[in-house]
């Protein structure tokens, strides 16, 4: 279970300020999560269609939190393919998703589009687990 700090719904092709909203929603989550020393989670939920819709994505950590009441749970059988982030490059993050969206259109993975998410470590380590159809 998650409990998320904020969210925002933006789409990744049609949004033109998408960028500013993430930014933003970072920001504010950096800023009420100051004092959190665990992992912290970006997640992708209320998909409109697949990755080419909208969705929303919240900013969220996994442990409960004074002020922070809105929870997202997984589903229990969701099963997840889990992709380490090659952190060689200065957009890590989207080179990964952008490889993730590839495996998708060559049908190398079938996404459940549930609930995937962003594993942040203390470390710097980043890893995205995809909710697969089962």
């Amino acid at each position: 279970m998650f409990f998320a700090v904020n969210s925002v719904v933006t789409n990744n092709f049609t949004d033109e300020n998408m960028i500013n909203k993430i930014k933003t929603l970072w920001q504010d989550a950096q800023a009420k999560l100051a004092d959190n020393t665990g992992c912290i989670y970006a997640i992708y939920h209320h998909y409109q269609n697949d990755y080419r819709g909208d969705y929303t994505l919240s900013i969220a950590v996994d442990h409960p939190v004074k002020h922070f009441s809105t929870t997202i749970e997984p589903n229990p059988i969701d099963s997840y393919a889990v992709f380490q982030v090659n952190d060689d490059h200065e957009d890590k993050i989207y080179q990964t998703w952008q490889h993730i969206w590839a495996l998708e259109q060559d049908n190398k993975i079938i996404r459940a589009y549930d609930i995937d998410f962003e594993k942040y470590y203390p470390d710097g380590r980043v890893e995205i687990y995809i909710s697969l159809l089962t």
